[in-house]
């Protein structure tokens, strides 16, 4: 198996456990301020460059699928 193969597993295995846990949190909070998605919004008031970074990266990874033809 390759380390592109065992990186792609390792990001499906890490996605799907970060959306299954901020399910069960989702479930035994029922307020929601413990989800991942509270947590990020509420830091990334606090600090915006999150918010910039999160940006940033998506730019980075995406942009170069941004073409016109």
């Amino acid at each position: 198996m390759s380390l592109s193969n065992v990186t792609a597993i390792v990001l499906m295995v890490t996605t799907f456990v970060l959306i299954f846990f901020d399910i069960f949190v989702k479930i035994k909070q029922k307020d929601g301020d413990a989800t991942i998605s509270w947590i990020i919004l509420t830091t990334a008031k606090s600090y915006p460059i999150i918010a910039f970074g999160a940006g940033l990266l998506c730019g980075h990874l995406f942009w170069q699928n941004c073409t016109v033809n």
